[in-house]
């Protein structure tokens, strides 16, 4: 009898690496590579302080500390039956190991108290740094003293709470964001100075680089020489909570973001000026919104035009998503006519910045102009672009709120009213202010 018994074909499947294990330059695991000492003698005992933590990427970028005193500590079965390392009062440091381009650094952290002052991951350099600054356990952007970017009231940390974080730091447009959960909970501001090259990297705790009572643990460190994408940074946050079995998500604080220039800063207000006290605009208004559960943040600033807003309105959008379900009010116009700009370039950056912000997440409330003594053609170009608005508005933004139409305030020759209008016929007193607040309070309302 014949027998037919060719060999069989065996395919081997290899599954590709995911993309956010590429370009690693820094891994740190909590009881693998902590040393007593300069990397020979292992510390595996609970806590035991750790001379040198080993860098398990092939870089050798390992974290020490000389002297003994500024130790942290491994301790064992910390989370999900993992160790981790204890930063109290203590921290690690090594110099150039971040890229002076682009980074990116993820990491499983728990805060065992809510110390001023503490600082989770920082360069060693300039003092750039992320970490709980507040007692309120909020995120902090700082570099060289200066705050560049804050999380608001509800987006805190619960003490002896573990939370995986990712942090990334984009050359190009000198901008950090703070991503849990995947998603982009915190962005800075505005732009980090072009000279930042703070290329040191420090785990521990300092404010100023003197040691402060604060209490933390990171489990794991992960380093990148390159900005990740927001969808590898759901994957790290995935991987983490797959590791560790975390099950806690920090609950975003609704937002209103006031952008705009002079106006929503507040400029001749009596009191409050680019904040959310006093009487300017943004804080009338989120007294009197009925809508709850809203934070305000005041993004005002003098002088600037929307040409510059819209070269910089991705600073904002970290704060957008529909994780929040947050709201722009955007009012800048004015500067643009004042400073040489035709209508229909001012209505086209009107435009672009209230579609970005909308394909960001917002939901977008556009404010048309008011009149000023300035040029001669500005009022005819004021109503111009006003026009254009209300006659639009609703193909790039959710709500309108005409100020400009308002027969107080927005008729022309309003900008004479000295009860609502300052001397210099361009921003308001008080009064004016708490009009447009009740206006756009509305706005807000009717969404």
């Amino acid at each position: 009898m014949k027998t037919n018994n060719p060999a069989r074909k065996i395919t081997t499947i290899v599954h590709p690496e995911p993309s956010w294990k590429s370009g690693r330059n820094v891994i740190l695991l909590a009881g693998v590579g902590q040393f007593s000492d300069a990397g020979t003698t292992p510390q595996v005992t609970n806590n035991g302080s750790i001379q040198q933590w080993n860098d398990q990427s092939p870089f050798g970028n390992h974290l020490s500390q000389a002297t003994s005193g500024n130790r942290p500590t491994l301790v064992t079965n910390a989370v999900n039956g993992f160790p981790t390392v204890r930063f109290a009062n203590k921290w690690l440091t090594r110099a150039n190991v971040l890229s002076s381009g682009s980074y990116s650094f993820a990491f499983v952290h728990r805060a065992n108290n809510s110390t001023l002052g503490k600082v989770l991951v920082g360069g060693a350099t300039n003092r750039s740094l992320i970490g709980n600054t507040s007692t309120l356990g909020l995120l902090r952007f700082v570099h060289a003293g200066v705050t560049y970017g804050e999380a608001v009231a509800n987006d805190a940390f619960a003490i002896n709470t573990w939370y995986a974080i990712v942090v990334t730091w984009n050359h190009a447009t000198k901008l950090f964001t703070c991503y849990w959960a995947g998603s982009p909970m915190m962005t800075s501001g505005k732009a980090i100075p072009s000279d930042y090259t703070d290329t040191g990297l420090q785990l521990g705790t300092y404010n100023d680089r003197t040691p402060t009572n604060a209490d933390f643990y990171i489990a794991e460190f992960h380093g990148w020489n390159r900005c990740l994408s927001q969808n590898e940074c759901f994957e790290v946050d995935r991987y983490f909570r797959g590791k560790f079995n975390l099950q806690n998500f920090i609950t975003p604080q609704k937002l209103v973001l006031f952008v705009g220039n002079s106006l929503t800063y507040g400029t001749t207000a009596s009191s409050g000026g680019g904040t959310m006290t006093g009487t300017v605009y943004p804080a009338v208004a989120m007294t009197t919104l009925t809508a709850s559960g809203f934070v305000g943040l005041n993004f005002g600033t003098s002088g600037k035009t929307g040409t510059q807003f819209l070269s910089e309105g991705f600073y904002y959008d970290g704060l957008g998503g529909p994780v929040r379900n947050s709201v722009l009010v955007y009012w800048e116009i004015t500067n643009d006519l004042a400073n040489g700009a035709s209508a229909a370039t001012t209505y086209a950056n009107v435009v672009s910045f209230c579609r970005s912000r909308r394909g960001a997440g917002f939901k977008v409330i556009v404010l048309t102009c008011l009149p000023r003594s300035t040029s001669p053609t500005f009022e005819t170009n004021r109503l111009a672009v006003n026009a254009n608005i209300v006659a639009n508005w609703q193909t790039f933004a959710d709500e309108l709120c005409d100020v400009g139409a308002n027969a107080t305030i927005g008729a022309a020759g309003s900008q004479n009213n000295t009860t609502y209008y300052n001397a210099d016929k361009i921003h308001l007193t008080d009064a004016g202010y708490a009009l447009v607040a009740g206006l756009v309070a509305n706005s807000v309302n009717a969404l």
